[in-house]
């Protein structure tokens, strides 16, 4: 009998042989055809180089092909093959296939990068994105943020444009409107589902969310109401029984009472009822007016003068409490509006008009008292004699030195000093400033070596 040996022709190892198509019952390789020179087995589909030895002859034949394909027709076999779609896990695995035929299509089921999960076709000049796989919702979990500024992620191998609809579960409620930022797809502030923004508590539980047209997120249940409906439930069915509980309670001691005492209504005569009152430490109900009040014993009194003790109050007219005592020592202290004198300091917030004049003896200041100068004695011509003087009253007239350059036009401000000399002030030097704004008034030396100008205090 013929000698069979069966090889795997890509790498010429024996193949694993069995009896059975299940595969339940191995068979040796090599093997023994039967006495009528037939052969069985069963091999996993492939090329299979298959040789038959007997004694010195032996015939061979390579790329023997074995697999489930050969039932099938062509057309069957190509629907089975899904008509050339060809599946890979990531995106490199998929441009690295060269198509036996073109066009042809494939499908990237699980790359690093989610945005590259999809359909592509191949025409010959390489794979073209088509469409995102078709998640229709995913889950949204908060990576970090804040309340009102939550950041959220979806689950691995989602890409985040692709669901319609996303879910979300939130642990702790929004004090304000929520800006939502989710990774791969953007920021966008969350409506209800009025489409308003979040009022404090709208944001909390499971909150199931679109993806809005203007990058915007809407909320499509209610999930605050939600939360709030099943802890009103709760609360009221825990009341319900509560109540429930306290009304058997008050049942059982009514019966209780009504089995241990027993009202029998009576009609008592008015001494009965006085004694009764008097037994309890009760007053009997008085009849008297309206000018009259019931006293702490119980009886009545007339309402005058001397049921308040007012005979020790002094009885005086409206002119005799101003004459003497704290009304008029108060009044004594009044200003009188139509004049007067004030001794004491005067602070006012707003204006203070006169139609007359203002007389003081002290400053008088004008706005801010720290800031804007007093105007007081300085005020009018000068009649010191400080040759350090620098803060002259104003509309004082001086005569100041300067250079060709800087003598100023008729009322332009100039910067005066008190010259080294303390013989005549000039807008250049090092002395100290004169106090106030001062502006020229004509020039007054003409010279090709001395030039100057008159110049008044103005503010």
């Amino acid at each position: 009998m013929a000698k069979i040996t069966v090889r795997n022709t890509s790498t010429g190892a024996l193949a694993k042989l069995y009896s059975a198509r299940d595969g339940s019952a191995p068979k040796a390789n090599p093997f023994n055809a039967d006495e009528n020179g037939q052969v069985l087995f069963f091999v996993a589909g492939g090329a299979y180089t298959i040789k038959a030895e007997f004694g010195n002859q032996e015939r061979t034949w390579p790329f023997v092909p074995i697999g489930t394909a050969a039932e099938y027709d062509i057309d069957s076999l190509a629907q089975y093959l899904n008509s050339g779609v060809v599946y890979f896990q990531t995106y490199a695995a998929l441009v690295a296939y060269l198509p036996l035929s073109f066009p042809s299509a494939g499908i990237v089921l699980n790359d690093p990068d989610p945005l590259r999960d999809g359909y592509y076709t191949n025409d010959g000049a390489g794979w073209v994105f088509g469409r995102t796989m078709p998640d229709t919702i995913a889950k949204l979990t908060i990576a970090g943020g804040g309340v009102n500024t939550p950041t959220a992620v979806v689950g691995t191998g989602v890409n985040p444009a692709s669901p319609l609809v996303f879910y979300i579960d939130v642990a702790s409620p929004n004090t304000g409107s929520v800006t939502l930022s989710v990774t791969g797809l953007g920021q966008g502030v969350v409506l209800n589902a009025a489409g308003n923004p979040l009022a404090a508590g709208e944001w909390q539980g499971r909150v199931m969310l679109t993806r809005e047209s203007d990058g915007r997120y809407r909320i499509m249940n209610d999930p605050a109401s939600a939360l709030s409906a099943a802890q009103s439930a709760t609360q009221a069915t825990q009341q319900a029984d509560r109540a429930e509980s306290e009304a058997d309670r008050a049942e059982a001691a009514a019966g209780d009472v009504l089995h241990s005492v027993q009202y029998e209504p009576q009609t008592l005569t008015e001494p009965q009822k006085m004694q009764a009152r008097t037994n309890i430490g009760a007053f009997a109900s008085p009849s008297g007016t309206t000018a009259e009040y019931v006293r702490g014993d119980g009886t009545l009194a007339t309402m005058d003068s001397s049921a308040v003790d007012l005979g020790n109050v002094a009885n005086k007219s409206e002119a005799q409490m101003t004459e003497t005592g704290a009304i008029a020592d108060a009044l004594a202290e009044k200003f009188d509006k139509s004049g007067g004198t004030v001794t004491g300091n005067i602070d006012a917030t707003g204006y203070i008009q006169a139609e007359g004049d203002i007389v003081t003896q002290g400053d008088l200041w004008v706005g801010d008292k720290n800031v804007i100068a007093e105007i007081n004695a300085k005020a009018g011509f000068y009649a010191g004699s400080d040759p350090d003087e620098v803060n002259y009253p104003i509309g004082a007239i001086l005569s100041c030195h300067t250079t060709e350059s800087t003598v100023p036009l008729l009322n332009e401000i100039i910067v005066p000093r008190l010259h080294t000399s303390k013989r005549v002030v000039a807008n250049f030097g090092s002395g100290a400033l004169l106090t106030g704004v001062w502006v020229g008034i004509g020039q007054s030396i003409v010279s090709t070596t001395q030039w100057g100008c008159f110049i008044q205090r103005v503010r």
